[in-house]
């Protein structure tokens, strides 16, 4: 008899499995498709999107809202009221603002789905193959992917050249590669997007970088002072926005060619080809926001690296400031300890810091910008340029003024960050104070190797880019691609994960 019991023992254990399996699948097969079945007369899209599941539920275990244009959240897409949204833009504007609103939703969804790697969608379809086999209508009928409500102001945009420019000047100069004055601002569009950023001109000039020794606050490695000469260039009139650095760092510019089924020119072939990050291991924006606010916890590698991409992207050569290039454009001609006079007491009214910014990042463009334009060059966040950090103060110069100088870093760490942040006091937010990368900054990544791209602990570290009006190979290689300390460090993570960096191996 005992064999009978060994029967209905294995017969329990079985069935008990099984619903254990199916109570921790369950979970994750919420119809998250249903809000958009109704949209679409394609019998084949409806049966397949009803079979995927919902992961978005334990993606992310915090509240992370997207916002878009009609106010729309990832979690009202959960929670149902997507739906009763899409009958209202229905009924207020007929069909065109209900695939408006549509595209806005999907785009929010595949943001979300492409956080989990490798994620899989039915059929052993990935969730990008199946919204490309199914050509849903994102951006068409002029629908914008980008939010257009309270964006920082653009100006007249410039012609989009069709090759990378090596040569100085701006867009379509005639490729004479001798410094010449930054014409103008500029809105550079990213191509196939409909995101873009404004450049602002920065004049060429000299002025004394470093601080006085009876400036107040002052620390020694804000001397000792020494003259600078600058060509002139552009630089990013905001700090660079998470819509903007999403498109390289979770490869959301190659998601909206598959959506759209467009077919790639030939600077998105050069685009492509450049390297992209691992992905995040967690939120990145530690929910302080995203719509129109700094990107940021990237490593000075994967700043650089992006600035490389979107290079190849526009077809103009763009890279970090040098610290001499960021220092001289925070002051905007002045020399006092801020660029709007020596008192930190007007401070609120051009800079987020640890006095107003309540504990995190704030939009960018929401104070007040310096003389020659620029925002948030006072805190927000910190800013990196190419510079090796020098806790001792600046190696003094043999001759003055020095033209157009970089420290090159040797070492992946200390490298420069400028300007302050939401987390300082204001006279950390002084144009002649510098602040060093720390090893510290990865404390927090429990990845083993820890991640080359990704500062978990500095959450208030970002960056924004220039435009040299200078020829490249007037600057150097180290301006524009990783050193060689990077490099030894890109190969070390390739070979530990399995990975090819070309990048790592440097130009030929």
């Amino acid at each position: 008899m005992w064999w009978r019991m060994v029967i209905r023992f294995t017969f329990c254990i079985l069935i008990c499995s099984q619903f254990e399996s199916a109570m921790a699948i369950a979970p994750f097969k919420k119809i998250f498709a249903e809000r958009y079945v109704k949209h679409s007369d394609d019998e084949g899209f409806q049966k397949t999107f009803k079979k995927v599941g919902c992961n978005t539920c334990h993606i992310k275990k915090k509240k992370r809202d997207y916002v878009n244009t009609y106010g729309m959240k990832l979690s009202d897409l959960i929670s149902g009221n997507a739906k009763d949204r899409l009958d209202a833009a229905e009924k207020a504007g007929g069909l065109e603002a209900k695939r408006a609103e549509n595209a806005l939703l999907l785009k929010e969804l595949e943001i979300a789905l492409k956080q989990v790697e490798g994620m899989p969608a039915a059929d052993g379809m990935t969730y990008a193959e199946f919204f490309a086999s199914h050509q849903l209508p994102v951006e068409k009928q002029g629908i914008s992917l980008r939010p257009k409500a309270d964006s920082p102001p653009a100006t007249t945009g410039e012609p989009a050249s069709t090759t990378i420019s090596n040569t100085a000047g701006p867009p379509n100069s005639n490729g004479n590669s001798a410094p010449v004055a930054a014409r103008g601002p500029y809105t550079e569009s990213i191509p196939g997007t409909d995101v873009t950023f404004d450049m602002v001109p920065i004049p060429g000039g000299q002025f004394t970088m470093g601080s006085r020794e009876d400036q107040p606050e002052r620390s020694q490695d804000e001397g000792p002072p020494f003259e600078v000469a600058l060509d002139p260039f552009w630089m990013g009139k905001y700090e660079v926005t998470w819509d903007e650095y999403e498109l390289w760092c979770l490869g959301l510019d190659q998601q909206l060619r598959e959506l759209k089924q467009a077919a790639g020119t030939e600077q998105d072939q050069l685009a492509d080809a450049i390297t992209m990050p691992t992905k995040p291991y967690t939120d990145m924006t530690f929910d302080m926001g995203k719509r129109h606010c700094p990107a940021i916890c990237m490593t000075q590698l994967a700043a650089k690296i992006y600035c490389q991409w979107l290079s190849a992207k526009t077809g103009r050569v763009y890279r970090l400031p040098t610290e001499a290039e960021w220092e001289y454009a925070c002051r905007a001609g002045t020399t006092t300890a801020y660029s709007f006079g020596d008192s930190p007491e007007l401070l609120s009214e051009y800079a987020w810091c640890d006095n107003n910014a309540d504990d995190k990042y704030h939009p960018v463009g929401s104070k007040k910008p310096n003389a020659w334009g620029l925002f948030d060059m006072h805190g927000n966040v910190s800013e990196w340029v190419l510079d090796r950090y020098t806790p001792d103060g600046y190696p003094p110069p043999a001759t003055t003024p020095v033209q157009n100088p970089m420290f090159a870093p040797t070492s992946i760490f200390p490298r420069v960050i400028r300007g302050g942040s939401w987390l300082d006091y204001p006279d950390r937010l002084r144009s002649a104070a510098r602040q060093g990368s720390s090893r510290d900054w990865k404390e927090q990544d429990p990845q083993i190797p820890q991640s080359i791209w990704y500062h978990t602990d500095a959450t208030f570290v970002g960056f924004r880019v220039v435009r040299p009006t200078r020829s490249p190979k007037a600057e150097g290689v180290e301006w524009y691609e990783p050193d060689s300390a990077q490099r030894t460090e890109m190969a070390d993570y390739a070979e530990a994960k399995g990975l090819d960096y070309p990048e790592a191996k440097g130009s030929e």
